[in-house]
């Protein structure tokens, strides 16, 4: 059977602790933000697929909006980390190998460091990631540098996180066959 890019996928926060988000978000991108990610953990928790949040040592926990639907799940990892990246510490990858995880759905801040970091670090030991521009974000208005990298980089790099939605309906309906990568 084919498998769609759900099947062995992780859907990876990343930190959204209070420290990094109270450093120059505007309400409004914050909360989009939030509502974006809670809308993807329940897309996983109702598929029974993982989720993974990673903090960063020393800046306390993820946001209650967050963590309330994360402790709901029941496949979940939690990772505290001591760098920008997941695979700082041994854990992270060590659950992706015991899921059998080959895709990471990756959320969270900033998409500059910590998200751009993990990315790369993901490709590089193998790991195919997607992302979208509403799941990913840097404080305050600034554009994601790292656009064109994702663009180039990502396995899909979707302009909202519907699209995402859209896709795994449409591909749970059979309605499309797994899609194409064109680049």
């Amino acid at each position: 059977m084919n498998e769609s890019i759900f099947d062995k996928s992780a859907l990876v926060i990343i930190d959204m602790q209070f420290p990094f988000l109270n450093c120059g978000y505007n309400k409004e991108k914050k909360k989009s933000l939030i509502q974006a990610q809670k809308n993807m953990i329940k897309l996983y928790k109702e598929e029974n697929l993982p989720v993974i949040t990673l903090e960063f040592n020393c800046y306390g926990s993820t946001i209650p909006e967050i963590r309330t639907e994360f402790e709901q799940l029941e496949k979940k990892a939690l990772v505290v980390k001591g760098d920008d990246s997941g695979f700082s510490h041994e854990y992270f990858e060590q659950v992706l190998k015991e899921w059998e995880i080959k895709h990471l759905i990756l959320t969270g801040v900033s998409a500059r460091a910590c998200v751009a970091e993990t990315a790369q670090d993901a490709k590089t030991r193998g790991y195919q990631f997607s992302t979208a521009v509403d799941l990913i974000s840097d404080s305050n208005d600034l554009p994601i540098r790292y656009a064109e990298w994702y663009k180039k980089e990502a396995h899909f790099y979707f302009p909202s996180y519907l699209n995402f939605l859209d896709l795994h309906r449409k591909l749970k309906e059979k309605k499309i066959v797994q899609p194409i990568d064109l680049r």
